[in-house]
């Protein structure tokens, strides 16, 4: 008997005593092998492809909602600011100093500069990659703020 449900269906059936213990270990055995053939098949770049997708979409939904929401691209630019200054703070160029580290970490953000050297090659990754993100979140802004489908 082949099952055309998912893992948890198939255990609530089970649990609801709808299988017997053997076709419940059969069931079970022919899911996990389709899922191991459908991984391992020589078309493995389609599923990848559809799971990079669906990810790169969620995170489009979260940072600016499809460009319907600029509220959101300023919060998640507090937040990724926010969450460089973690690494400012504890790595260095501002140690122990949160306020020096959120203050550099904006400025960087939107690509201002500061007074404050960084030193390190991981601090100096850090701050590029910062304001790649910065640049990027700006065009963010600049297409929910002029997107005209929201007026």
């Amino acid at each position: 008997m082949k099952y055309a449900g998912r893992m948890t269906d198939l255990i609530r059936a089970y649990r609801e005593k709808r299988f017997p213990n053997r076709q419940f270990l059969s069931l079970t055995a022919g899911i996990i092998w389709f899922h191991i053939r459908v991984w391992t098949s020589p078309s493995i770049g389609s599923a990848l492809s559809y799971k990079a997708k669906f990810l790169y979409s969620g995170a489009e939904y979260i940072s600016w909602g499809y460009g319907l929401r600029p509220k959101r691209v300023l919060a998640s630019a507090v937040l990724l600011t926010l969450l460089f200054a973690i690494p400012y703070h504890s790595l260095g160029p501002t140690y122990n100093d949160a306020l020096e580290s959120i203050y550099f970490s904006a400025s960087t953000f939107v690509t201002l500069g500061t007074n404050i050297n960084v030193t390190t090659a991981v601090q100096k990754i850090l701050a590029v990659v910062e304001a790649f993100f910065g640049a990027a979140w700006m065009g963010l802004l600049i297409g929910a703020v002029t997107n005209r489908s929201q007026y």
